[in-house]
């Protein structure tokens, strides 16, 4: 049997008769285990924020189109399911845009 092999199954051997590194083996293996869960949750929910925001977004774009295309806030509500308020909000912003772009 090659040496290192030999003195490695004896070190494993040593420590997997000692309790203690036993017990410390396992708490850091729970340790590890509960530190990736933390951080595939963080992710998950990170990734699930930037979803919404950019699903957010495209539809304040898509209803910023359509009142540019002159439809009418009720239309525009019921086909994005924002708020009549929520697009008078976007309308006024248009406004201001457009009034701050021009130079006035």
């Amino acid at each position: 049997m090659d040496p290192i092999i030999a003195k490695t199954e004896e070190r494993l051997e040593w420590l997997s008769s000692d309790e203690e590194t036993i017990r410390l083996y396992e708490a850091r293996e729970h340790s590890l285990i509960e530190r990736n869960s933390l951080i595939a949750e963080g992710e998950a929910r990170g990734e699930a924020k930037g979803e919404a925001k950019g699903e957010a977004r495209g539809i304040a774009k898509a209803a910023r189109a359509m009142l540019i295309e002159g439809i009418d806030m009720t239309v525009i509500a019921k086909v994005t399911g924002l708020s009549v308020a929520e697009i008078e909000r976007l309308a006024e912003e248009k406004e201001h845009l457009s009034t701050d772009s021009s130079g006035t």
